[in-house]
Formats: C-alpha cells, structure tokens, sequence
C-alpha cells in the first residue's frame, strides 16, 4: 500500500474534471462508471493482479467479433517525472521544482526488439512525493514497454462473468504467436462493459487492454542508477501475492541510512540480489561527535563546560526485513543475462566520540575546547563532528579543532588533535565502529541485516563482504 499526501495550492479556479485528470494520471489509476453495478468505481491501472477469468471466442466472446488494434501511443521504455516544487506559490515551470525520478528498461532495446528508446514525460507535478514518483514511472514502463494492444468484442448477457477492472485471459484462433501458431492465451485488462440494446435482446459491446503486471513473478530486474533509500517492493509494483524476483544491481553503487530494503513482500516471497561489474553497496558513515564547547561565567569568574556531541552510528546497506534472500557477489549465477557477479556490500564505519575541554575551574587563565569526533566510512562519508566553541569574551579560550569526514575507500576520518587537550577519537573504517573519547563513538554499520530471513551469501570474501554490526 502506498501511502501519500497531496500538498498543493489553487490560486484560481480549475476545472473540477482536469484536476481528477491530474491526480489520476499522477498516481497512475482509473476512475470510470460501472454501467452494470451502477457505480463510480476506482482502480490502480498496473497493480498486481491474477487473471481472475478466461474468456473464449465462441462462448464469453461471441465468435468473430474479437478485433485487435495496436496502441503504439501508450509505448515508452524510459519515463520521467519531475515533481518535489519548492513553493506552491510559484509557476509550474521546471526551474520550481527540486526532484525527478526515471525508470528505463534496456534490455528491450535491441535490433530483434526495439532499437531506441520511446520516452513518456509526465507533466511537472506538484502532487507526488518519492516513493509515488518512483512508482508512476516504473509501472509506466513496465506495464507499456512493449506496444500495447487494445481488444474489441461482443459478449451475451448469459456469458457476462467479467467485469470492468478485471484481468482476464483471452482464448482465440485469431490470436497468433510469431510461430503462426494460436497463443492459447493472452492477458489483458477490462477496460469498458457497455450493454447495447438490438432487436434480439441486450448485449454488451466490451474492450479491453492487453496487461503486463508490474513485474511478472520470476522477473529479472535491471537497477543502474545509484541506490537510495530504495525499497525492492515499492519497485516491483507492490505485489500482493509470493513472488520470486531478480534484481540485477548493475555497475552503480547504494548509499544512505538505509540504502535498500526487501519491503513488504508476501511471506514466501524470496529476492535475488546479483551484484554486477563492480556494484559498490555501501551506506552513510556514522557522523563523529561534535567538541565539548566551553563558556565565561563573568559573575563566578570561572570557565565552565557546555554541551558535547553524541556520534551517529553506520547505516545499514541491505535490511531483508523477513524475506528470503540470495545474494550473487562473485561467480557464476542464474541469471542468462548477467551470468557473472561481480560486486560488494561493505559496512559503513561508526562516528567518532569528542574530545573533553580542559583548563576548566580555572579563572584568567587559558581553557580550550573538546575535539571533534572523526566521521565514519561509507557513502556517504560520515562528517567529521565541529570543534569546541569558547566563548572567550573578555578571556583566553580557545576553540577546538574538527574531526575529519571518513571516505568511500574505508577510511574512517581523524578525530581532532592539539598539544592543549586531549585527543578526540578517529571514527570508524568499514565495518568499524567509531573510537571512544570523552563520549562515546557511533557503533558499526550494518552490511546486512537479515531480521529473521534466511540470506545465503554466493561468491562472498572479506574484501567483497565486510558485515560490521549486522546480524546475518
């Protein structure tokens, strides 16, 4: 389930109609009117559903009134959105807005296939949110890759098992395979159950549009774009059956907190993650803790502590959250396009602790503030914590010195030094966490997580698994 908020702002008057026609076509749904229940009725356009039906030609569908037409218009391999504006007060122009998310699917593009891309540009919207955007684009073009068809034909009343909104499989001799041979099936989704009245009784004149679920179970999934925050089930287009699925993690790298979860899989479901060419599956390093800051007090005459920073922990770089998953980093795998991994989960590094300030209880007389922490590795790096402030009006005080950040090769980065107090502590390098000083460092990212799931490691080493704190 996706759960979003619409944030926007009407400075004149729309029509009712063109806003439904906004909303619709940015959360990627249906609205239409349900002439044999009677009812306005809504629906996901690419949700993950089972044919609920079969419809033959000659019983549900009358013979030799089944017509196909292609619907090259809807066709694109590669969307964008743009969304994320910065004022709602502001024009609808593209400089308004912060965000885009993209999807593409390459494996289509070749001379048996496709030779370039078609793209679909959603207008700018100031509706969505990440995770809709993300959403609106990869079922896009998972459910339009390839040219979709559009199906036409006239059912009897005592046939009618179907209704608009349903998926359904066709059966007919007329729907040939490129074999020359009937395909047996073919699936697609209800779109319109109009009944129309003749001179021999009521029937009902019915279409259709061939449908691909977000992601077919046993699907191979190609991700080459960096990996934020991503969520495996908001990406497979939230089934909500068990699924076996591929993801090819191809080339690029992951970052952040938490840079990739399973999601809310049905149990059973089970994830295969091939790291190829040289995939780096990191998270952010833990950030050092900022210096213990000194202030004057004119009225005691004396120099007295401040606050001290607390250092973050590593992120975490896969969290299986409960689903069975297998993971591909080196040698041969079951995937006919990718038959080679090649990739690393390394844990980030923990933050730092911060160096105590000194010279305190003394009156005229110098004081100095603590150190700043180290950051942790990863991507992204951890910062390194701020030095000390000394509030040295009127008084000699002397700030501390910041920590440096960790960096994307495993380093964790150097807590702040001086010959006048005392060291903070360096932060953590892959897998590590952050030293302890006058306060404690961050604890060890996370190369994965498993949370119950049964996670199998294939072609793992130390230099391509480090786990650090997870608990696989």
């Amino acid at each position: 389930m996706l759960l979003d908020k619409i944030n926007t702002l009407h400075s004149e008057a729309e029509d009712v109609n063109d806003i439904l026609g906004r909303i619709l076509t940015a959360f990627l749904m249906d609205l239409w009117f349900d002439q044999i229940d009677n009812e306005a009725k809504l629906s996901a356009i690419s949700v993950w559903k089972q044919s609920s039906n079969v419809l033959t030609e000659g019983k549900e569908i009358d013979a030799y009134t089944l017509k196909d037409s292609a619907v090259e218009s809807l066709r694109a391999s590669r969307a964008l959105v743009v969304y994320g504006k910065k004022d709602l007060a502001s024009n609808d122009d593209v400089s308004s807005f912060t965000k885009a998310s993209t999807f593409e699917d390459n494996q289509i593009i070749s001379e048996a296939l496709y030779k370039e891309h078609k793209d679909k540009r959603f207008e700018n919207s100031v509706l969505i949110g990440e995770n809709a955007a993300d959403l609106l684009v990869q079922r896009y073009v998972s459910r339009f890759k390839f040219t979709p068809f559009s199906y036409k034909w006239t059912s009897q009343e005592r046939f009618l098992s179907f209704k608009t909104g349903d998926v359904v499989d066709i059966k007919s001799n007329k729907l040939q395979s490129a074999d020359g041979l009937p395909t047996g099936s073919l699936r697609a989704q209800v779109t319109r159950v109009t009944p129309k009245y003749t001179k021999n009784g009521r029937v009902y004149d019915c279409t259709a549009m061939s449908y691909e679920a977000a992601f077919n179970n046993n699907s191979e999934i190609v991700l080459n774009s960096p990996l934020g925050g991503i969520n495996f089930y908001t990406l497979a287009g939230a089934p909500s059956q068990a699924v076996t699925l591929t993801f090819i993690l191809d080339g690029s790298y992951s970052f952040g907190d938490v840079a990739m979860s399973a999601g809310n899989f049905a149990a059973g479901s089970k994830l295969i993650l091939i790291l190829a060419n040289g995939f780096d599956g990191q998270a952010s390093g833990g950030s050092g803790a900022n210096g213990e800051s000194i202030y004057y007090d004119f009225e005691d005459n004396l120099w007295f502590q401040d606050s001290i920073g607390v250092a973050q922990s590593g992120g975490i770089v896969y969290d299986a959250q409960g689903v069975d998953t297998d993971v591909y980093f080196s040698g041969a795998t079951p995937s006919a396009a990718y038959p080679t991994a090649d990739g690393y989960i390394r844990a980030a590094g923990g933050g730092g602790g911060a160096g105590a300030a000194v010279g305190i209880g003394t009156n005229n007389s110098p004081a100095y503030a603590g150190h700043g922490g180290g950051g942790g590795a990863g991507r992204s790096q951890g910062l390194g914590g701020l030095g000390g402030i000394a509030n040295n009006v009127g008084n000699i005080g002397v700030d501390g010195n910041a920590g440096t950040s960790g960096n994307i090769i495993g380093d964790g980065g150097l807590g702040g030094t001086s010959a006048d107090a005392p060291n903070a502590a360096d932060g953590g390098d892959w897998g590590q966490a952050g030293g302890n000083a006058k306060s404690l460092g961050g604890a060890a990212g996370s190369g994965i997580k498993d949370s119950g799931a049964t996670v199998t490691l294939f072609g793992s080493s130390p230099t391509r698994y480090i786990n650090g704190n997870g608990d696989h």
